[in-house]
């Protein structure tokens, strides 16, 4: 480029600055800066720079300056009915209707197949209250394209007020009055002007037109800027509308949070009442296992001082048969009414759980959920256990939650008597002491965390206390197939290895015998050979050994032996399960049939 074309055009461009506004000279420039635009003497003389601007300056309300830019366009190309669309839209802004018509049935001449201008038209009539030409200009605008919601609304909208001027009219007539002029609904079209558009009215009529639109009140439709106003009102009241059912959601939510902490707290009650209920019941039980062991002491004092002539009584049963109850062994004292006695077991319960798919999935172990299973079935047929009165939890069932419920509320403390046999079967890991800051062991339900085994884990001293306080049986026998050892190495159970449940930690008071599956510093396996546990397998065999004769202590010492000897020759170590007893009388004969069961609850 020539240094004479560089200064010309940078004095268009000083020129221009400071005729038009900020923006129009941006957009100037922005078009100055296109590839490919040609800078010439006639670069200014562009329809469509014209049109460009003017569209600019329409947007930022200098429409009497977008008006000088579209009659230029015109002059320079007047068969393009997208500037005879814009300059209505100038000529509509400052209220010069007549113009805006008259370009508007430019445009639809130029482009009978455009819906945009034949709205345009129709709103202009609707705000000059001309409802029936309004009417005919949406159908137009429908029949282009259907799916033009502000066609079809405004529509809906001018065919009512047209419909409510007709009403007035015959009202009017049928009164015997004239009507005078076009009615509210069918405002006459300025003269020369038709349905499609053809014509213009004067100015004079044009300014009568805009005073009556004005007199009718505010229109809800009256032009593209209000459509996007009424866009944005629509938005907004959505937008209430939801945060009102937000707030409606929230409001119930808050009430229904409530209520279940009011029925938490009832229920919190209720169970603090019952759990004194028992506690008040149990120290009952001590007190009068006190008075009859004093009074034992006494009987038996008197018995060996008494002279030889003194009437005493001594009667002692015989052993029971497998399918009879235990007769009772009885000793009499003349002058106490006191009887020291092996009553038979009135019925029996059991409690199982295993767990091998823990929530955590690296908990996970092979076999005691296989375990529980498999003693579930001993006990069930061959053990005189019915099936209603044993509860199996495995994996996902074996929540902490419901292991308490049935454990210590909703289930063995409604069924248990004083006179029953229960059993508590548990097949899972244990913690070491050291996991926890109080020195606690725990059993790992389906869903403890071990993070936190505070409020997630069953705690061995919790779960003895819980046993001896609700459960009102003075038989008690739980065996733990459970260690905190052998994470690190395969086939082993256990979270660290630390060793195995302490039995004596576990069994309390009187009638209560507890079974570990090894000592405290030792692992309890899996077995290479079948898919149990080595300890719950044995266990199993050694108690259907004599039937329901095996009494609890050759069944142990038979299971110990055998456990021994496989994981010795299996793993080349000890595991040598535990018995810790408290028991008193007679030894226990785990498949007794029961001599008066009752229905399961």
């Amino acid at each position: 480029m020539s240094k004479s074309k560089i200064c010309r055009v940078k004095s268009s461009i000083l020129a221009l600055s400071l005729t038009f506004s900020p923006l129009a000279l941006a957009a100037e420039l922005f078009f100055f800066a296109q590839p490919g635009f040609a800078v010439g003497s006639n670069w200014y003389d562009n329809e469509n720079t014209f049109f460009d601007r003017a569209k600019i300056d329409y947007n930022s309300g200098q429409f009497d300056q977008a008006l000088k830019g579209l009659t230029e366009a015109i002059r320079i190309n007047p068969h393009r009915a997208d500037l005879y669309y814009w300059r209505s839209l100038c000529f509509s802004a400052i209220k010069q209707n007549d113009q805006a018509l008259s370009d508007l049935d430019e445009a639809i001449k130029l482009d009978p197949e455009s819906a945009s201008v034949y709205v345009s038209r129709g709103l202009l009539h609707s705000n000059l209250n001309q409802y029936q030409l309004a009417v005919s200009d949406f159908d137009q605008a429908l029949r282009i394209d259907p799916s033009l919601s502000e066609a079809r609304q405004n529509r809906d909208f001018c065919a009512k007020e047209l419909a409510k001027g007709q009403a007035a009219d015959s009202a009017k007539v049928a009164s015997g009055q004239s009507a005078v002029g076009g009615a509210s609904g069918s405002a006459a079209f300025p003269s020369g002007a038709t349905a499609g558009g053809a014509g213009a009215s004067s100015d004079a009529k044009g300014t009568d037109a805009s005073s009556a639109a004005s007199s009718s009140g505010y229109h809800p439709y009256v032009g593209r800027g209000d459509a996007r106003i009424i866009a944005m009102q629509k938005r907004e009241k959505e937008a209430q509308e939801k945060l009102q059912a937000m707030k409606s959601q929230a409001e119930k939510m808050e009430a229904e949070r409530a209520r279940a902490e009011a029925q938490n707290l009832q229920l919190a009650k209720k169970e603090k009442e019952v759990e004194l209920a028992l506690e008040r019941e149990r120290v009952k039980r001590e007190e009068l296992d006190l008075r009859k062991l004093a009074m034992a002491s006494t009987a038996a004092r008197q018995i060996k001082s008494a002279p030889a002539t003194a009437p005493v009584t001594v009667a002692v049963a015989a052993p029971s048969s497998n399918t009879t109850p235990q007769p009772v062994d009885t000793v009499k004292v003349t002058d106490d009414a006191l009887e020291i006695v092996n009553r038979p077991v009135r019925d029996k319960w059991a409690l199982i759980v295993g767990i091998s798919n823990f929530q955590d999935s690296k908990l996970n172990l092979h076999y005691p959920a296989k375990d529980a299973q498999d003693f579930y079935e001993f006990l069930t047929k061959e053990g005189n256990f019915a099936k209603d009165h044993v509860k199996l939890l495995v994996n996902e069932q074996a929540t902490r939650a419901n292991i308490l419920s049935d454990l210590g509320v909703k289930w063995l403390p409604h069924v248990a008597n004083p006179d029953d046999l229960v059993l508590i079967y548990i097949s899972s890991h244990g913690s070491p002491s050291e996991m926890d800051s109080g020195g606690v062991n725990y059993l790992i339900a389906y869903d403890t965390d071990i993070d936190n085994l505070l409020s997630s884990g069953l705690p061995m001293q919790d779960l003895s206390r819980t046993i001896k306080a609700r459960v009102h049986s003075d038989r008690v026998v739980v065996v733990l197939d459970a260690c905190h050892s052998g994470a690190a190495e395969a086939g082993g159970k256990g979270l660290v290895r630390k060793g195995n449940v302490d039995a004596d930690s576990v069994a309390q008071g009187t009638g209560q015998l507890v079974i570990t599956s090894s000592d405290t510093e030792q692992v309890s396996w899996e077995s290479k050979k079948y898919e149990n546990s080595v300890f719950t397998r044995c266990l199993i065999d050694a108690l259907r050994k004599n039937g329901n004769a095996t009494t609890l202590g050759e069944a142990f010492q038979a299971m110990k032996d055998q456990v021994q000897s496989q994981v010795l020759r299996e793993r080349g170590v000890l595991q040598t399960p535990v018995l810790k007893s408290k028991w008193k009388g007679s030894d226990l004969r785990l498949s007794t049939p029961p001599a008066s069961p009752s229905p399961g609850l």
